[in-house]
């Protein structure tokens, strides 16, 4: 659907997507929707997504790590939008925890294949449904597990999470889950007795461990317990799952990922030369790898108060100077949950700095979310020009564990459990690449299309550039424009509720 030549929104899953014809930033892309929800005075939080940023995470993982398939771990966000980008690439998998999060797979992908399934807790329904939907790989944690196992579903390709040893302690939950390396041969013992089908380890150095060592010393260890399953007799194993905590902030720059990533292929080649191991399945699980950096969330300052600067930085000031804590309208009740997660740490800044004094001040402050609760507080220490009432603030890296809080069904009653809206965009040049890659999009994006093109009129729709040439003109307050202003936000709204 063509607003003007400048950009045209296009659908994926009934969400309109804003396509342009170069490549714009999150922060650009924010002020535009900002311009055009301060016309009716809506102040309510809002994300933005770019497209364009999964896809370039995509081809540099595949660039970096050749050997290494990315499953994505569906329980970090489960964005329909997300995932039907992810699923648009043929090298991507997925992987669940959950019989819930395997079934929000299927939605995108008829390919049982491509799903890695696995629960520290395998019930019954785990199993189950692992069975129903012919899922290839499922991870256990211990010897109770194999009884299950057994009994349900004893076709099943099976890989034992281990705990690798580590000198270095780890705050990672997922550090600690797993069989010990002491227990493994017991287990091996009772695979080879149940007559069940090893074929790999899984193991996590942790997300606060991300070291090109601990990899190095990972990949010893299940070198070694690839020999020791073929002393038990269970065959050549054939699958690693190098596991999850993988960041991509700065990632396009390079740096740690870049080493980490380098130490990861010089382990594989020299334990598991393809040579030796051409059948060989490595794997990782990583959620926010792809999710965090590609949303970014925008929020309303609704009040705030002035405080002495020694509150907030603990700094002993003897000059007096004043900082400030400001109330947003979403906090650690809603998407700022994802602080649970040790290494996210929410950081804002002004989505509007060039409207900063003209001293060029800066000022300390604390942001909080808008309860009164006193865990409620977003960001402790932050530094940048006074703020105001009404002025908004822009969280990057804000795609992990913060949308994926509001729990399913939502109360029909209330808006309040409701998640902030995505608005979504992506270049022209990005969006052919991700209709390109899959089919079931493409012909579902036809179809919804002519559906919004049927009911929305030429005389409705316009481009978000269309804000930014009414509020040039000299009549910028003349009822005519305003009710043109009001019309193009009807339409944003409508679309995007």
């Amino acid at each position: 659907m063509n607003f003007k030549n400048n950009n045209r929104l296009e659908i994926i899953d009934k969400k309109p997507v804003s396509v342009f014809n170069d490549r714009r930033s999150s922060e650009a892309f924010a002020r535009d929707i900002v311009n055009i929800k301060n016309i009716s005075g809506d102040s309510k939080p809002f994300y933005v997504m770019d497209l364009g940023r999964v896809q370039d995470l995509i081809n540099f993982w595949t660039s970096n790590l050749p050997r290494v398939q990315p499953y994505y771990a569906v329980n970090c966000n489960y964005d329909t939008v997300l995932m039907n980008v992810l699923a648009s690439s043929p090298s991507m998998g997925f992987f669940a925890n959950s019989k819930e999060m395997v079934e929000k797979i299927f939605e995108f992908t008829d390919d049982s294949s491509r799903i890695f399934y696995g629960n520290s807790l395998l019930t019954g329904n785990n199993l189950n449904i692992a069975v129903k939907r012919n899922i290839p790989y499922i991870t256990f944690y211990s010897l109770y597990d194999l009884k299950k196992i057994a009994l349900q579903c004893p076709e099943v390709k099976l890989v034992l999470e281990v705990n690798i040893p580590s000198d270095v302690l780890s705050e990672d939950p997922s550090t600690h889950m797993g069989a010990s390396i002491e227990e493994v041969p017991s287990i091996l013992a009772a695979i080879y007795k149940l007559n069940l089908h090893l074929v790999g380890f899984s193991f996590s150095v942790g997300q606060d461990r991300q070291h090109p060592m601990a990899y190095r010393n990972a990949f010893t260890v299940i070198h070694s317990l690839f020999e020791m399953a073929e002393d038990f007799g269970l065959g050549k194993m054939s699958f690693i799952n190098i596991g999850s905590g993988f960041s991509a902030s700065n990632i396009l720059e390079g740096r740690q990922f870049k080493i980490i990533a380098d130490e990861i292929n010089n382990s594989i080649d020299y334990f598991f030369p393809s040579t030796e191991y051409p059948d060989l399945n490595i794997s990782a699980k990583p959620g926010k790898f792809f999710a965090a950096s590609a949303f970014s969330l925008l929020t309303n300052i609704i009040s705030k108060d002035i405080v002495d600067a020694d509150a907030i930085v603990h700094q002993n000031y003897s000059t007096q100077r004043s900082a400030y804590v400001y109330k947003v309208n979403e906090g650690c009740y809603g998407s700022f949950s994802c602080k649970i997660n040790n290494t996210i740490i929410p950081k804002c800044s002004p989505l509007f700095d060039e409207d900063a004094s003209e001293d060029g001040q800066h000022f300390y402050g604390s942001v909080i979310g808008p309860s009164d609760c006193q865990i409620d507080i977003i960001q402790e220490v932050c530094h940048f020009r006074k703020m105001d009432v009404g002025e908004w603030l822009i969280w990057e890296n804000m795609g992990a564990y913060s949308l994926s809080s509001y729990e399913e069904p939502f109360d029909l009653e209330t808006t309040e459990s409701l998640p902030p809206p995505v608005f979504y965009f992506v270049s022209n040049e990005d969006w052919q690449g991700i209709i390109g890659g899959s089919n079931k999009m493409n012909d579902q994006n036809c179809l919804e299309s002519f559906y919004y093109q049927s009911l929305l009129t030429e005389s409705v729709v316009g481009s978000i550039e269309d804000v930014h040439s009414i509020t040039s003109t000299e009549e910028y307050e003349d009822e005519d424009t305003m009710e043109k202003l009001q019309e193009l936000f009807n339409f944003f709204e409508s679309v995007y509720s």
